[in-house]
């Protein structure tokens, strides 16, 4: 068997159909009604593309130590071009909020807390899970100064954006996540940018301090950590959609079968011709696919089946979690020296098998902790707001008092 085979993508994708609607009949979700329902279905065949992106990519590195882009354009698409469609939605999604706001005011404490929870609870379990790994592969022994392996647990937890260092001696630390958490880094720039866009483009008021606050963080990590120009613009193929699909006609259009084979012709075209996703010609491929998905293409009907919703309910959790299921499958299930005898056709059934557990976990976490940190949203931003009240009526009453009575 080639490693690289699309054979083996098809059977991974429908074993992981198959297993979200086994876990989904037996512990059913409710799928709401979102503005964007192709995008919904979309997000899940994302996730698990990175996934096996990382599984060649994990074969190739168990036979020559060496982790690299895999030898397929599309297995390298799978990675790359997932990521930029991630990224389109989420400029999408905030898009269309701004637009959906304009001229009106914004709040912008209850769109940080909604973005805290969503991305937060499950990331700390992740990080848990990880820490827990690290734990194990330091035989349970500091071998590095305690503040110093402070200081890098910390650096993880906030989201790897001060950097993604090896923990407690630990090599390559990132691998255990598959190194996935490096976008997590242009989500909360693209997050904290919404307040300087929201002012210059729609005339959105927002504090003078939360404008200079976010802009001086948005500033310094652009500095230190050089965000590739090409992941910025990955934002623009969401932002140019946000505009578009507020044109019926558009969306008219956009939603016929025709449009449907131009999709097609667009993603193979950038697959074909192209190994990397991190070029212009290909990412405009990739967001003319997108922006037609946005305005309501469902890819002949594939993206609109409530199977492929309730998948992309899981996108975050496949994401976030299919590294360090790959990672405990190779190195504590059967470890790097047999898995580095496997062949191609073994190495793929042994993903196969991997996928079982990675639906159920992902299922699961999503029920169990995405959705009730995204409950909390309405409570704990009134909580702030009532908490930053009282301390600002507090600060002006003994201010006020210390005036009156200076002595």
């Amino acid at each position: 068997m080639d490693p690289v085979s699309e054979f083996n993508s098809l059977i991974s994708l429908a074993l992981a159909l198959l297993i979200t609607k086994v876990v989904s009949l037996l512990a059913p979700v409710k799928l709401d009604q979102v503005k964007f329902t192709s995008i919904d279905g979309l997000r899940g065949y994302l996730a698990f593309f990175v996934f096996l992106h990382h599984a060649v990519i994990w074969y190739y590195y168990l036979h020559t130590s060496v982790w690299e882009a895999p030898p397929s354009n599309l297995y390298n698409h799978f990675g790359q071009s997932s990521v930029a469609m991630f990224f389109m939605i989420t400029g999408l999604l905030f898009f269309t909020m701004l637009m959906d706001k304009k001229s009106k005011s914004f709040d912008w404490l209850r769109l940080f807390v909604s973005r805290v929870l969503r991305l937060t609870p499950l990331y700390l379990f992740a990080m848990i899970i990880m820490m827990t790994i690290i734990v194990i592969l330091s035989d349970f022994s500091l071998h590095k100064p305690a503040i110093q392996v402070f200081a890098e647990v910390i650096a993880w937890l906030s989201f790897a954006i001060p950097g993604a260092p090896n923990i407690n001696g630990v090599i390559d630390t990132w691998r255990i996540t598959a190194g996935v958490t490096w976008s997590l880094m242009y989500e909360w720039l693209f997050y904290l940018s919404l307040p300087i866009i929201g002012l210059v483009l729609f005339k959105l008021r927002s504090s003078v301090l939360l404008l200079v606050i976010n802009g001086f963080i948005v500033l310094v990590v652009s500095v230190f950590k050089g965000p590739l120009l090409i992941h910025v613009l990955s934002f623009s193929g969401g932002i140019i959609a946000a505009f578009l699909v507020r044109s019926e006609q558009f969306c008219k259009f956009a939603s016929g079968k025709l449009s449907s084979i131009g999709v097609l012709i667009c993603l193979i075209s950038a697959v074909v011709f192209y190994k990397s996703a991190s070029l212009a010609v290909p990412l405009a491929l990739i967001s003319i696919a997108f922006i037609t998905f946005a305005a309501g293409n469902n890819l002949f009907g594939l993206l609109n089946l409530p199977l492929s919703r309730i998948l992309g309910k899981m996108s975050y959790s496949i994401y976030l979690l299919h590294g360090i299921v790959l990672f405990i499958t190779f190195r504590f299930i059967i470890g790097y020296s047999k898995a580095a005898t496997f062949s191609a056709t073994q190495h793929w059934f042994v993903v196969f098998a991997s996928i079982i557990p990675l639906i159920i976990v992902c299922y699961f976490a999503h029920i169990l902790i995405e959705l009730p940190g995204m409950s909390f949203n309405n409570s704990l931003t009134l909580k702030i707001r009532n908490s930053f009240h009282v301390f600002r009526n507090r600060f002006f009453a003994k201010k006020s008092t210390l005036r009156e009575n200076p002595n």
